[in-house]
């Protein structure tokens, strides 16, 4: 019998690491990715939610933003960028950027579908007042890269010229 293994895919950990060596620049400006389609659709490899029932769903930057504007995704200088889990017992780690201490730090305790839930929501442009079962997964397909996180500072950094 063949075994089937199911694996996110490999992190983009330079285009990562990119997003939080400027997320001040970046939350500065979050209008300009909020309104631009191309930057806030970009999907970066690591910044999602996946689990062995729903696989690696990537989130948008712009969803990303989004999310960070609310206490649940980020929290003590904490910025959430990537979750994973278990829908059925709740079971989830987070992946976060430590605003402190400038570091990736990995944590556990809150629960899978309570994180998942708003990131799905808006993905699938949804109100709070949405039916809570079941969980509607996004429909999501690989992107094409055509913007990428440096080209969005290229533009901030042209956008504060002007």
């Amino acid at each position: 019998m063949k075994k089937i293994i199911v694996t996110a895919a490999k992190p983009e950990l330079a285009s990562i690491s990119l997003l939080f060596d400027n997320i001040e620049i970046i939350l500065k400006n979050k209008h300009l990715i909020l309104n631009n389609p191309d930057f806030y659709n970009i999907r970066i490899n690591g910044i999602g939610a996946g689990s062995a029932y729903t696989g690696e769903i990537l989130i948008p930057l712009g969803v990303l933003l989004r999310l960070w504007d609310g206490d649940l995704w980020k929290n003590n200088n904490q910025f959430t960028y990537h979750i994973g889990g278990s829908p059925l017992s709740g079971l989830c780690y987070e992946h976060c950027w430590d605003a402190k201490t400038k570091s990736f730090v990995q944590k556990t305790g809150r629960n899978f579908v309570s994180l998942a839930r708003p990131a799905f929501r808006i993905m699938n442009n949804e109100s709070e007042s949405a039916t809570d079962y079941p969980i509607r997964i996004p429909h999501t397909e690989k992107a094409i890269k055509t913007v990428q996180i440096k080209d969005i500072l290229d533009y901030i950094a042209a956008y504060k010229c002007k």
